[in-house]
């Protein structure tokens, strides 16, 4: 079954998301800043980028329902017409984003060498198939351990390679924890989303493993994100572990919403959401 409310604005944007985006990128510009290679201008540009980015695969994700609308009756959904200008209109919009995003990667760059391509077009390549065909990613229930990679492990590497000047592999390694919780963020959000996918044919991690092995993962990288975070700092790499005792502090009501019925943890992204922003502020401080 459709659902037209799905195709709101505020909905299309998915605010909670955008956590990725400043906790990743922020991670990496806040570690070349620690080892002595900071710079203001390229900070701001990644930072800029890394959220247009993030704004650009919101709006593109409902491209893929296209066909679907397309299919189906005006009868059963009189809203159709109005659906399909608005998938088109955030289209054109996550475009847009995407382009100004582009645009300051050419610059960065100049600025640093022929890698920011690379990484950019990456970048982009994932952003798009993620729901685009023929890649499409989500529906392949690649979704979760791709965004690891995608909008975790590069994503840090890359803004720190953007503002620091060179590569850095022990910044991947850094970068673990908070990579998991980008994707954990999406599994969350497929957990949510789980019936409706279902219906609509949407073979993601989720829908593939069922729902109770999805919660026990969900679990599980909740487990990972705080062992590795342990063998970070008696790897010598964090410089306490106390500030990472402030996020635990949202965990009850986390665990409450995974064990309501599946109506009732619509507010599971956004809570996700909050506790990702939440330890990736923890993990910088505790990193600095």
């Amino acid at each position: 079954m459709l659902d037209p409310k799905k195709y709101t604005l505020k909905r299309a944007l998915r605010p909670f998301s955008y956590s990725v985006a400043i906790i990743t990128c922020g991670l990496g510009v806040l570690l070349a800043y620690r080892d002595g290679l900071g710079d203001d201008l390229r900070a701001m540009a990644v930072m800029v980028a890394g959220i247009l980015l993030q704004v650009a695969v919101n709006l593109l994700n409902n491209h893929s329902d296209r066909t679907l609308w397309e299919q189906a009756s005006v009868s059963e959904y009189p809203q159709k017409l109005q659906v399909l200008s608005i998938i088109q209109q955030h289209t054109l919009w996550g475009m847009a984003a995407a382009g100004i995003a582009v645009l300051i990667g050419l610059w960065l760059t100049w600025q640093v060498g022929w890698g920011i391509l690379l990484l950019g077009a990456v970048g982009l390549v994932g952003g798009y198939g993620y729901t685009g065909e023929p890649i499409n990613y989500k529906a392949r229930g690649l979704g979760v351990p791709c965004v690891f990679w995608l909008m975790g492990i590069l994503m840090v590497a890359g803004a720190y390679y953007a503002v620091a000047g060179e590569w850095k592999y022990t910044v991947m390694l850094e970068a673990i924890p908070v990579s998991v919780l980008s994707a954990l963020l999406l599994l969350s959000n497929e957990i949510r989303d789980i019936d409706v996918d279902e219906q609509q044919g949407m073979q993601t991690l989720t829908v593939r493993w069922g729902l109770q092995c999805s919660l026990g993962l969900y679990y599980g990288l909740l487990l990972i994100c705080y062992v590795t975070s342990v063998l970070m700092w008696y790897w010598g790499k964090l410089l306490t572990v106390y500030w990472l005792v402030v996020p635990l502090l949202l965990l009850p009501g986390l665990l409450t919403l995974l064990k309501k019925e599946l109506k009732d943890r619509y507010q599971l992204p956004p809570k996700t959401g909050l506790f990702f922003l939440v330890f990736g502020v923890a993990y910088s401080l505790a990193l600095y």
